[in-house]
């Protein structure tokens, strides 16, 4: 036997068909007004009669004509996880949103046709997210046979114009498989794919009491699903069929999340997904003597019982106080803070005994990030070009997945009067008006417009770019709004999440009613951006409808938005950005080829094939300078800073030279042979340890004791014979290039070696050998070469002062 449960039927009407439409395009949440707990926004204006919203407004906007890798297999979702509820709902719910439908096909001519296959996969995951909320297995799959039926019996629905369960033969375009697809399926009409699942889910109206579609979207045991949709075209009204291939009411449900199903279910539940009647499904159960009883804040919420229902579908159906699900529209309420119900459903019996089932359900608005932690990011604040700096980011103990982007940035003013072409703005309008129209201005001959045609669409246009915002930084405009009721609203948005939600900076609604013509002026408007300093923006002016009755649907001249002189002011633009997956380690290394400053974010992005949330702040990363090109001299110098503290005498320079460049040595070789020379082994005896040794190292490179940990580590390793004296150095050396956080250090230490070479390239050009002077000298030259570099730093002056000194130095030789 086949459930016949519609969701909306022809007595209805058109008008019903079309609020329906407008609810389950999801667009109504884009359209109210969502508080977010961030600072007020800062701004200034010109004509005191311009309303102004002082609290930023968050609105959910999907990303449109994306593909969908991942359309379900979720897994258990923990709803007791407030963050990783909502960023289910953020990133998997709305990510169904927007897909184009894209039907090839005549109605008229009894053409099915075919829908794309990413609107399909929209469909798809649009149930495969209500099961997984549900807490019922995810793994839904299309079925090709499936979705051909359901096409065809879409098309039944369509060319008949009516919603039947049960059509008769003489209906047109009738097939047998079109009917069995009506036979087992939901149907909607006008709303397509993840609309229509969003409709038949909710299951308001008057003949749905028993909330038949909800129960056949989540069915433990179905597996496969057909969709089919066709769209409104001339008279023929949108339609769609969800198929359940292979529905049975029989077969055990197995173990789920909760022992029931319920909905909303036990846990963090966003606002949106909430409706007018709560249901609970358990297998086997009677409950015809069921009851409810509903709190909030330990006050009872009195509830009226909708259906007990003992066939199939084994449920209890209950709507709190204050709502009525025979509005088809009809959602729940906004909510300003988390807000818990708990539910006790009393004496359903189960096995023959009676059983109270107790839950309690948070219902929270998914725009607000409540307490989340941001992924800061900790590490070197410069790295020399060349290097490799390592970097760590405060993860969740949640997600085990995160994007990390690299961008350089440019500062700039952004301005556009108006005046030219709209090639580099982002435009959401509709086609029945242009963006751009010389009916008004505020200055030259031009000016932005944004109308209703009609309330189901949205009116925006966007700045191009990605902009990292300073403390200075200010967006400014200026507005005239015309014709507008106060269920129109114009709103300046900026996104911190690559455009996937939107916070008002700055709102003005219209006026009650429709007949006031609004500002005949322009006035200016001038927010500071001050409260999203270090974080990363898009901006866009929309020009929203609340989807209540009496607005202003038109476009002609007086009507509507006007928008012009926007400027965007001490911001800096994104450029060569580059995106990277994490893992939940919460660290990540960063190979600088790019003379350019650098910034870096994270979000936490958990499930692969979706987006990820909102960036983080903005980590600066200032590149200085190129890592020097270690020659062989270079390197050999480096040894005799490093060990001895003083520049070397060109003679021993060239030696060891010599030997690696025609003998094979390597550097540590050299170290080693340094290690074996007598005056070297008195410097650091062995029998006194290895603290003057690390010591010396320390000093000579870095121009510092070693710290606790550093000289804990290498004494042990020295001790224990892991490494040796010689093999220390060379990791020192090398370690102190790799390290972006030694930048300082390095520096100081590279200007040394320069020193060291010119000293020894002086000593040749002098034909002064070391090994043929006298023992005096040769003290006397290495004491040169000590205090040639005691004032050498950093500082590139402080290099060149010693380079310009090395002939007056020698000349005290006189030799």
């Amino acid at each position: 036997m086949s459930s016949k449960y519609l969701p909306l039927t022809e007595q209805h009407g058109h008008q019903h068909e079309r609020a329906t439409m407008m609810c389950n395009r999801f667009r109504i949440f884009s359209l109210l007004l969502l508080a977010l707990a961030a600072p007020p926004g800062h701004f200034s204006i010109a004509n005191d009669q311009v309303a102004v919203s002082t609290t930023p407004i968050r609105q959910h906007t999907s990303q449109p004509n994306r593909t969908l890798s991942i359309t379900g297999s979720f897994g258990a979702v923990d709803l007791s996880n407030r963050e990783l509820s909502r960023a289910f709902y953020n990133l998997v719910f709305l990510a169904s949103e927007n897909i184009p439908l894209e039907w090839a096909g005549d109605v008229d001519s009894c053409d099915a046709g075919t829908i794309s296959t990413d609107f399909m996969d929209a469909t798809l995951l649009r149930v495969n997210y209500f099961r997984a909320m549900a807490g019922v297995p995810s793994d839904v799959v299309l079925s090709a046979e499936g979705n051909l039926m359901a096409q065809q019996g879409a098309l039944m629905l369509s060319a008949n114009d009516e919603l039947n369960h049960n059509p008769p033969s003489t209906w047109l375009c009738y097939t047998p498989d079109g009917a069995q697809a009506l036979d087992d399926g939901s149907l909607s009409g006008g709303t397509n794919g993840p609309g229509s699942v969003y409709s038949a889910f909710r299951d308001n109206g008057d003949n749905n009491a028993s909330t038949g579609h909800r129960y056949s979207t989540l069915l433990p045991t179905t597996t496969q699903l057909g969709t089919g949709d066709i769209p409104e075209l001339g008279d023929h009204k949108e339609r769609h069929v969800s198929y359940w291939v292979d529905r049975d009411h029989n077969a055990p449900w197995g173990i789920l999340r909760d022992g029931f199903i319920a909905w909303p279910p036990p846990g963090f539940v966003p606002y949106p997904i909430v409706f007018p009647r709560w249901s609970l499904f358990y297998q086997d159960a009677d409950f015809s003597a069921a009851t409810v009883e509903m709190s909030k804040d330990r006050a009872a919420v009195p509830v009226v019982i909708d259906s007990r229902n003992n066939d199939y579908r084994q449920s209890i159906v209950w709507v709190p106080e204050g709502y009525d699900p025979g509005q088809y529209s009809q959602i729940w309420n906004r909510v300003e803070q988390d807000t818990t119900y708990s539910v006790v459903v009393r004496n359903v019996v189960i096995g023959g005994i009676a059983r109270d089932l107790s839950y309690q359900v948070t219902i929270m608005d998914p725009a607000d990030a409540g307490h989340e932690d941001l992924l800061d990011i900790s590490g070197p604040d410069s790295v020399p070009f060349g290097a490799t700096a390592a970097y760590r980011f405060s993860t969740l103990d949640w997600s085990d997945r995160y994007e990390i982007r690299t961008f350089s940035v440019t500062p700039m003013d952004y301005a556009n009067g108006a005046e030219d072409s709209t090639d580099d703005i982002i435009d959401g309008t509709a086609t029945d008006y242009p963006l751009l129209t010389a009916e008004v201005s505020a200055s030259g001959n031009s000016a932005f417009h944004l109308a209703h045609p009609d309330y189901n669409e949205d009116q925006y246009f966007q700045l191009p770019g990605d902009y990292l915002i300073g403390v200075d930084s200010h967006l400014s405009f200026a507005s005239r709004l015309g014709y507008a009721s106060d269920a129109q609203v114009a709103r300046a948005q900026i996104s911190l999440d690559s455009g996937q939600t939107w916070v008002d900076l700055w709102s003005q609604a219209g006026t009650p009613g429709t007949d006031d013509p609004g500002e005949t002026s322009f006035s200016s408007v001038s927010l500071s951006l001050e409260a999203y300093s270090d974080y990363v923006g898009q901006f866009r002016f929309f020009y929203d409808h609340l989807g209540q009755s009496g607005y202003n649907a038109k476009t002609k001249a007086g009507f509507g938005w006007y928008v012009d002189d926007v400027l965007l002011l001490d911001v800096e633009q994104l450029n060569d950005e580059d995106m990277s997956i994490s893992d939940g380690k919460g660290e990540f290394s960063l190979d600088v080829d790019s003379q350019k400053d650098l910034c870096l974010q994270v979000r936490n992005a958990p499930w692969e094939g979706f987006d990820g949330l909102e960036w983080g702040p903005v980590k600066r990363v200032s590149v200085v300078g190129e890592l020097p090109t270690r020659t062989t001299d270079w390197m050999v110098t480096e040894i005799y800073l490093a060990t001895l503290g003083y520049a070397p005498d060109d003679e021993g320079l060239q030696y060891w030279v010599d030997n690696i460049a025609q003998n094979g040595w390597t550097p540590t070789r050299v170290a080693q042979s340094f290690f074996d020379q007598p005056s070297v082994q008195a410097m650091y005896p062995a029998e006194d340890g290895d603290l003057a040794l690390i010591e010396a190292l320390y000093h000579n490179l870095f121009a510092r004791e070693p710290d606790t940990q550093g000289l804990s580590y290498w004494r042990g390793e020295l001790e224990s014979g892991r490494i040796r004296r010689n093999q220390m150095i060379i990791a020192l050396v090398d370690g102190g290039w790799a390290n972006a956080e030694a930048v300082e250090d390095m520096r100081r230490f590279g200007n040394r070696v320069e020193v060291g070479l010119a000293f020894a390239e002086e000593q040749a050009a002098r034909g002064i050998v070391f090994s043929r002077l006298t023992a005096e000298d040769q003290e006397r030259l290495r004491l040169i070469g000590q205090t040639l570099l005691a004032d050498v730093t950093s500082d590139t002056a402080t290099r060149d002062a010693a380079i310009a000194s090395i002939g007056e130095r020698l000349e005290s030789l006189d030799l």
